[in-house]
């Protein structure tokens, strides 16, 4: 590993979140943003801290359904409110606004909460959420007296009404709070809030019950992780935590029912071969979240009513938006040039996602979509054995020949998995075919791709290709260990890794959070541990604790935080250090790769066929010993017990 410099920590791990406490002069001024969704809104809180160490919000808001713009993946309604819509607050006959408040404490734990320093004897606590099921940005404050004496306190009221036109009618965003007095003994505290809400109706809005919300937001993040990691090193378990949340919370109603979406401020309501299939498809497969599985449900359907008996692309994605028709979806496919290998990707992450669900009357449902995508891409097979695409899921950002690395991998790992479905649904002639073309793959791959590249006998990313690439990990996370050991000295060396990870190009800038996870995850699995745990600690501390946090980013628009990407680190968890291999239909087994001096390690509630286990791995005098406990007797999860285990 090359030396990096180090960067302290601003952020610590709380027993919910991570929270930064703020102490002038040291580490401001300072801004980052975070983004938060419900199944109607979501919200990019973009934060500040000035140099006098006050704190300024703008509250960058998302209607997905509420559409401006026919025929517009990003026609919806969006605003921006800032320190414009928040209420004086009067103490004692003195007016304060918020502007001037100092901070003292922020915390993030899937809302966005920020406790100020007492002003007058009073402190704010406010936190920032988007509502659960509703269409509202929420704000709870909480007023407390930290004097000795009785505080009259009072909030100026705000009235917000603004509306625009949309596709079914006019759309319209309301704030509204009463103007509010209270009398505070010592210690007493005072809770109140508003919301943001907007609507296609002419219906006044209901009050929004503050304290309800938020207990409501907490018990759905709260459903969100009930897969937990618990390790030594309390920034993996955090970031474990954040991200199973970041991941699943993405869901948005639309009138196929609940649609996960990037996100990010630009992707709402909207489907991709790669994100919602490819990424999360496998994560959502043994989380147990019943909204999840929904919302993978009907991604796999849309994507399957688009295939068509004349051979064409699938699209690569699908905007829901209220004109959307699942009867038409067949009728948009993209040139074949601007194919990215969007057929293997849904052959890799619905045959997981089967076999991770143990649905046996849906993978029937769904089996002749992933015969299709198997023909799509060896109908795709060059000469040379390798699966052509026009490009790849970076979509031109970076040149990818007529055949690359990731395309091939990708559909290397969707024959294999869907060969173990073929066995369980009683396709014996299916389950040759797709072993026979997963081996003749592997070979091709090696033959093809395998390659010295800058003096590494690793892999080129497509004929032709001089430099290294970031995805050349690929290999290795699908189950290709030949060039592991030079393949990993390639990623982490000089040219390729940087403080925040792993370079897309050597030689450019540009570092993508997927690309890093699925490379460290591919070290883990091929015995290369020792090798990438430094380096996953380090991404850890930059991701969780660092000046942006606290989820995956995305390097382009802005380093936001789309959804799917936090999948890439709850997998790598699962898949790495727990060495899940998924056998069957709802069967598993368990290769755990641990650190050494790790005493042990669990992973709980992972659901595998609808049955939640918990998995300890524990380290007994340098032998790996797995315990599996499960709500049946019957656990679908066997250890493997040659499972080896690799000092450090």
């Amino acid at each position: 590993m090359p030396e990096t410099p180090l960067v302290p920590d601003r952020f610590q791990v709380t027993t919910t979140g991570i929270a930064w406490d703020v102490r002038w002069p040291t580490g401001i001024p300072h801004q980052d943003h975070v983004e938060m969704s419900g199944r109607q809104i979501s919200v990019i809180v973009r934060w500040a801290v000035d140099s006098r160490c006050c704190l300024r919000l703008v509250r960058q808001t998302y209607w997905p359904g509420l559409r401006g713009r026919a025929d517009d993946c990003r026609g919806y309604l969006c605003r921006e409110f800032a320190d414009d819509v928040e209420p004086a607050i009067i103490i004692d006959g003195h007016e304060e606004r918020m502007v001037a408040l100092k901070i003292a404490r922020i915390l993030l734990d899937g809302t966005f909460t920020a406790i100020h320093h007492p002003v007058r004897g009073l402190r704010l606590e406010r936190c920032l959420f988007p509502a659960t099921t509703g269409p509202h940005l929420v704000e709870r404050w909480t007023l407390t007296n930290v004097t000795d004496r009785k505080l009259k306190v009072a909030l100026g009221g705000v009235e917000y009404r603004r509306s625009s036109q949309g596709i079914t009618g006019t759309n319209r965003i309301t704030i509204r709070q009463q103007p509010q007095e209270a009398i505070l003994a010592p210690g007493e505290s005072l809770t109140t809030g508003f919301a943001v809400t907007a609507s296609a109706t002419d219906v006044e809005p209901e009050p929004v019950d503050v304290v309800q919300e938020e207990t409501r937001r907490r018990q759905r993040l709260q459903s969100l992780t009930a897969v937990s990691l618990v390790t030594p090193e309390p920034v993996l378990d955090r970031l474990f935590q954040l991200s199973a949340q970041r991941t699943g919370e993405s869901l948005f109603d639309t009138k196929y029912g609940l649609v996960h979406s990037p996100g990010g401020g630009d992707f709402y309501c909207g489907i991709w071969a790669n994100d919602q299939i490819e990424y999360v498809a496998p994560w959502f497969g043994m989380a147990g979240d019943a909204a999840t599985t929904e919302a993978t449900i009907n991604a796999c359907r849309i994507f399957a009513a688009a295939m068509n008996p004349n051979g064409l692309s699938i699209p690569r994605a699908f905007d829901i938006n209220p004109a959307f028709d699942l009867r038409t979806a067949s009728s948009c496919h993209p040139e074949p040039l601007d194919e990215r290998g969007d057929s293997a990707m849904y052959l890799s992450g619905v045959s997981r996602f089967l076999l991770g669900l143990g649905d046996a009357a849906l993978a029937r449902e769904l089996w002749p979509a992933l015969v299709w995508a198997s023909e799509f891409c060896f109908r795709a097979t060059t000469a040379d054995g390798v699966v052509a695409s026009g490009t790849d899921e970076l979509e031109g950002r970076f040149a990818t020949g007529a055949a690359n690395l990731n395309t091939s991998c990708i559909a290397y790992d969707g024959y294999r998995h869907a060969a173990l479905l073929a066995r369980d649904l009683g396709h014996k002639d299916w389950e040759i075919r797709l072993k026979d073309r997963a081996n003749a793959l592997a070979i091709a791959i090696e033959k093809h791709f395998g390659a010295t590249v800058n003096g590494f006998d690793t892999y080129r990313y497509f004929d032709g290709c001089e430099v290294l690439r970031g995805w050349i990990g690929m290999p290795l996370a699908v189950g290709l260990y030949q060039r592991a050991t030079a393949t990993t000295q390639a990623l982490l060396g000089k040219d390729m890794l940087t403080i925040d990870g792993i370079r897309t190009e050597q030689g450019k800038p540009t570092v993508w959070d997927r690309t890093t996870l699925t490379a460290l995850r591919g070290m883990i699995l091929a015995g290369r541990l020792p090798d990438a745990l430094p380096v996953l600690l380090q991404y850890a501390h930059r991701r969780m604790l660092g000046d942006h946090v606290p989820y995956p980013w995305e390097f382009e628009m802005g380093q936001m935080h789309l959804a799917a990407e936090s999948s890439f680190f709850t997998r790598l968890a699962v898949e790495g250090f727990f060495g899940l291999r998924l056998e069957g239909l709802g069967r598993a087994v368990i290769e755990p790769r641990m650190p050494a001096a790790w005493p042990r390690m669990e992973l709980k509630g992972i659901v595998i066929g609808g049955v939640a286990h918990q998995v300890t791995v524990e380290n007994h005098q340098g032998a790996l010993h797995v315990t599996i406990d499960s709500s049946t007797s019957q656990p679908r999860i066997r250890a493997n017990i040659g499972a080896t285990f690799e000092q450090t």
